[in-house]
């Protein structure tokens, strides 16, 4: 009977205890609130990019989610800021942004965009010729620029020209081997391949030339202006040479271990890593193999390349772009390629040149001159190309067949073109500069 009372007891004692104790109030789901919303500014071009944000604070800490939507145009990004790529079509345009926080609680905001038509500016063309210049030819493969805006052209007779703005001066670099390419360095000499077992260096004094084994046809200048040139050995196996003003150092398959593609176009990242592209065959129309080195390793990069590659940059978001044959503009990006299509008419494309964040300017052998919209390129969106100079509206003749483009410290366009008119007249390109004189 003890027993009984004292479990009893003990019983009432443990229930008293239980709910005396202290329990935590319920706390129902806090829906998020808007702090601030909307674009960056007063409105967007058409084509061009706008910021958005949607500044969220949530009480319980909640992992938010964002859903951002229009019906025209192209969202890029994702969380509380995102870039929009305006519809080519001048209007106001409504843009919702929806944000979860996982626990069923919400909150979403609707506003208007206006997008307005794009500014394009007017160009000024200045023409050189040999008649009009200290041009020897006008038949043009490469022209490079200096950091002090001194211009370098190679010719299909072997010539190396240098204009400072006034003065002329031409060497005949390569002598009986065909020049092929052409980059200068941070000191303002300029690097000339040929297919020989030889490479030049030119300045305004004169050229010498370095001689090493095998066949240099690509060449391309790293951060610390060691110079990097594709080619092969006398072994006519496909490698990269490096030289360091002193010494070469060749890498081919029996250092790398593997086979190394043969280089059509070379690059460097802003970490100075190299990046070259190259097909995978001799024949044409080959898919397109991209090729990296970071000092340590060569990494071989197969998959959706572009097919017949021709020329490579980088630009400041480390972002690799290729021209094809074809003339589509690609671009690699955390493994994934992306290809916008080429103006009307426009093909193979020939060189790139990144003139600054959004600026992507490309050269084509037909067609003329296109400047590309960086991010709707990326996006592969129809519209990329603004403006686009062909033979209705600019200099070029039916057949441009323009091999190069550059970029001065103004923001100038310079290009190389092959002027197939025999004996030259005053209204034949052999070089342009294209001039902003409306901005």
């Amino acid at each position: 009977m003890k027993a009984f009372g004292w479990i009893v007891w003990s019983a009432l004692s443990l229930l008293l205890l239980l709910t005396c104790e202290e329990t935590e109030p319920f706390k129902p789901n806090q829906n998020p609130e808007i702090i601030k919303f909307g674009l960056i500014g007063s409105g967007v071009e058409a084509r061009k990019l706008g910021t958005f944000i949607c500044l969220v604070t949530d009480e319980d800490d909640d992992s938010l989610t964002y859903t951002w939507s229009s019906p025209a145009g192209t969202f890029a990004g994702s969380g509380d800021t995102v870039l929009w790529l305006a519809p080519e079509e001048v209007s106001r345009y409504p843009v919702l942004c929806h944000v979860e926080d996982g626990r069923g609680g919400y909150v979403e905001v609707n506003f208007d965009v206006q997008v307005f038509p794009q500014y394009i500016p007017e160009y000024e063309w200045t023409i050189y010729n040999r008649d009009n210049s200290g041009l020897p030819s006008n038949l043009l493969w490469d022209v490079a620029i200096t950091s002090d805006d001194v211009v370098w052209t190679l010719d299909e007779s072997h010539d190396a020209s240098r204009f400072d703005g006034t003065n002329w001066l031409t060497w005949d670099v390569a002598s009986w081997d065909d020049g092929v390419d052409l980059a200068v360095d941070s000191q303002g000499n300029a690097w000339i391949t040929a297919a020989a077992s030889w490479i030049a260096k030119a300045d305004e004094s004169g050229f010498s030339k370095i001689s090493h084994s095998g066949w240099s046809y690509t060449v391309a200048i790293d951060k610390q202006d060691n110079i990097w040139v594709g080619g092969r050995g006398d072994d006519r196996q496909a490698r990269i040479s490096k030289y360091d003003g002193t010494n070469w150092t060749h890498y081919d398959s029996s250092v790398t271990g593997t086979a190394i593609p043969e280089p059509a176009a070379i690059t460097f990242d802003s970490n100075n890593n190299l990046w070259y592209i190259s097909m995978n065959d001799s024949i044409w129309g080959g898919a397109g193999i991209l090729t990296y080195y970071d000092g340590l390793n060569w990494t071989t990069i197969e998959g959706p390349a572009p097919s017949w590659p021709g020329c490579i940059a980088i630009d400041e978001s480390d972002r690799v772009w290729v021209g094809t044959y074809s003339g589509e503009l690609a671009s690699f990006f955390e493994n994934e390629w992306t290809l916008a299509p080429p103006p009307s008419n426009f093909w193979p494309l020939t060189d790139i040149e990144i003139l600054n964040e959004n600026e992507i300017w490309c050269s084509f052998e037909y067609g003329g001159i296109a400047r590309a919209n960086r991010h709707s390129a990326y996006l592969a969106e129809d519209a990329a190309w603004s403006p686009v100079f062909n033979t209705d509206n600019s200099i070029f003749s039916e057949n441009p067949l323009i091999y190069s483009l550059a970029s001065d410290s103004k923001g100038n366009i310079w290009g190389a073109l092959w002027n197939h008119s025999w004996p030259s007249d005053s209204s034949d390109v052999a070089l342009f500069k294209l001039s902003i004189i409306d901005e």
